[in-house]
């Protein structure tokens, strides 16, 4: 009887020990593509970074660009920082 035990104990060890092995090697794997991911993330975060400047350059561009001189645009800048001002003190009353 106890043979039978000691054979049945050692029966489910050995699967135990095969299981743990098994989620050892999945547990690799699922590290390796989180790792994978994050470096794709970090790179199309710097892609969406880059565009956003990109796409702010170009609003600018075309703002300012039919512009002849840069006193136009000193005036026109001017004209939208007091609208920007006339909204804020819109927003604190």
């Amino acid at each position: 009887m106890d043979g039978e035990v000691i054979n049945s104990l050692k029966g489910k060890i050995g699967q135990l020990i095969a299981r743990c092995e098994k989620l050892e090697k999945e547990n690799a794997r699922f590290s390796e593509k989180i790792s994978a991911l994050e470096a794709t993330n970090a790179k199309q975060t710097d892609i969406i970074k880059r565009l956003k400047e990109q796409t702010e350059r170009q609003q600018l561009i075309e703002a300012f660009g039919n512009m002849p001189d840069r006193t136009e645009a000193k005036r026109r800048v001017s004209a939208l920082i007091r609208e920007i001002d006339r909204c804020i003190d819109l927003l604190n009353d």
